[in-house]
């Protein structure tokens, strides 16, 4: 029964690389008659490639170890889940053969599960991986656990592993050593850019940049104080220099009131009159002299503080959005 077992083993596992390792370690456990150890590889490549002929294999190297409960409930297996498979006929005969054995001596030799042994396709207790090799970064460390930043294990790419993804104690969540400039958030950081340079988001001590202190601008004031002042100026230059304008203008006034009056009172409509030209005739020369300039001025200075109070209030409404 063990030659016709290491035959069937030996015909190999078809698949990718790691199936065909698998299948190939599985094969050696059979040539040196290690048949639990046989079997469970080729239960496990089983799982990986639902091979009706791996779930045979297990079975036959499970019979050919003795264990006759592990290897009938194998043989089951087979046939509930491959009703096509190519070792059925066998499968169904060994299964009546298992049956008489167990009802007449019992169930044989189990299999004890190997030891732990990283690297030998077989994932054992305490191992969430097994390969087949002691290759770091493989997707299973030589610890047999999944490659991976926090697994313990230092693999390529690595500056170092403390088996755990909490940062500030040495090794960080990224698996760089815990240092401002390695891109994580350490206790004590402020924040963590990954680099050491200023003038950026985050300064080279791993501290927030100061915020950028705007200080006003001291146009809009000048501009609306200067504005308001030149507004003011300039309508009191205008208002003086209005009045020879004014009293020129009473003047008229008085000169037609005594030209209304004449009939009624001639030797005071005359002095009044009289009295009016005079006033008229300083009006006019105080206007030319200084009246008509003080005007024009000021209108310029309430015209230079109304466009300077404009930009001012602009300035602040820019400054506000």
């Amino acid at each position: 029964m063990n030659a016709v077992v290491l035959v069937i083993a030996l015909t190999g596992v078809p698949g990718d690389g790691a199936l065909v390792a698998m299948g190939d370690a599985a094969m050696r456990a059979a040539e040196e008659h290690r048949y639990c150890d046989a079997s469970f590889i080729f239960l496990q490549l089983y799982g990986k490639s639902r091979s009706d002929l791996a779930l045979y294999r297990s079975a036959e190297t499970a019979f050919a170890a003795d264990d006759r409960q592990l290897a009938l409930r194998l043989y089951l297996s087979l046939l509930a889940n491959h009703p096509q498979a190519e070792k059925r006929a066998v499968a169904e005969q060994r299964s009546k053969d298992l049956r008489k054995l167990l009802a007449e001596s019992g169930p044989g030799n189990a299999c004890v599960l190997p030891p732990k042994a990283c690297g030998d396709w077989i994932v054992a207790p305490g191992e969430a991986c097994d390969d087949g090799n002691l290759t770091d970064g493989d997707g299973c460390d030589a610890s047999c656990v999944p490659t991976g930043c926090g697994n313990g294990t230092q693999s390529i790419g690595e500056a170092c592993d403390d088996g755990n993804l909490a940062d500030g104690d040495g090794c960080d969540s990224n698996c760089t050593p815990s240092a401002c400039g390695n891109g994580v958030v350490a206790s004590g950081e402020q924040c963590d850019d990954g680099n050491r340079d200023d003038g950026d988001t985050c300064m080279a001590d791993c501290t927030l940049p100061l915020p950028e202190v705007r200080r006003p601008s001291a146009w809009p004031w000048l501009l609306l104080g200067g504005g308001g002042l030149a507004l003011a100026s300039g309508g009191a230059i205008a208002g003086v220099g209005a009045l020879p304008f004014v009293e020129h203008e009473g003047a008229l006034r008085d000169i037609e009131a005594a030209e209304a009056s004449i009939e009624v009172d001639p030797t005071t409509a005359l002095a009044t009159a009289r009295a009016a030209q005079e006033r008229r005739a300083r009006a006019a020369g105080d206007w030319s002299t200084w009246g008509a300039p003080l005007v024009v001025t000021g209108a310029l200075l309430v015209g230079v503080g109304a466009l300077g109070a404009a930009a001012g209030a602009a300035l602040f409404t820019m400054g506000d959005e």
